[in-house]
């Protein structure tokens, strides 16, 4: 992989404010970056809703991805501290399995971006992520963090409580796709408003039913990502 893009998509209305939904579509996973060999790189559809955001300093966001079975959180802060941009970038709730390619990720991002800024030459995408993927993997192995992979095979658990673990996990997953779904009906539902309002002659009747419809997928959305963070609770109890 010799570049790594984003594209991102702020459904709501066309652009970005708080509660609106939120799409990011990433080049494949590079191979070798994760650490489960089960699972093909492939492009990644991220999708969540906008839950924090003040511009220009703050914007939060659930990242979630089923094909990967990720349930995280995003944030970006940005300051001004003695004439400079002070940046905190932020993603929690990571699978144990990706993390180092995740802060590898992001530091190579980060690093074009200097670059970028300062008029200087960008480093190469592959070499700069690799390079700093073996670092990241050495600094968290000798970090000795507790952390539960979702989708790890339970080595340590009896063979009663592993069938227990598969349940939950598959009960995860399919919320996931769930959540997948319904986030496109939102998507959808978003679009056919923005076609009404949009209209010579507006239905306000048929804008306000379909806010209201906006409204409880919205909160159904809210409501998996928090059965997630709950089952994410009860596979930690495994260990």
């Amino acid at each position: 992989m010799g570049v790594c893009n984003f594209w991102i998509k702020f459904s709501r209305r066309g652009f970005c404010e708080l509660g609106g939904l939120i799409t990011l579509q990433s080049d494949p996973v590079p191979p070798g970056a994760h650490d489960n060999d089960d699972i093909e790189p492939h492009v990644c559809f991220i999708r969540g809703i906008i839950n924090e955001f003040d511009p220009p300093h703050l914007l939060a966001f659930s990242w979630n991805e089923s094909s990967y079975n990720a349930a995280t959180y995003f944030k970006i802060e940005l300051a001004e501290r003695d004439g400079q941009v002070y940046l905190v970038l932020t993603h929690s709730h990571l699978n144990p399995e990706v993390m180092a390619a995740v802060a590898a990720g992001w530091h190579t991002h980060l690093e074009s971006m200097i670059a970028l800024v300062k008029g200087e030459e960008i480093p190469d995408f592959t070499a700069t992520f690799e390079r700093l993927l073996a670092e990241y993997r050495v600094i968290l192995a000798g970090a000795s963090v507790v952390v539960v992979a979702a989708t790890a095979t339970p080595a340590v658990a009896s063979d009663l409580s592993g069938d227990a673990y598969k349940a939950v996990s598959a009960h995860r997953q399919e919320l996931l796709i769930k959540y997948d779904s319904v986030w496109k009906d939102a998507d959808h539902l978003q679009a056919d408003i923005n076609i009404l309002e949009r209209a010579n002659e507006r239905d306000e009747k048929s804008i306000d039913i379909m806010y209201r419809d906006l409204k409880e997928k919205k909160d159904s959305l809210r409501k998996i990502e928090l059965d997630i963070r709950d089952l994410d609770k009860v596979l930690s109890e495994f260990f």
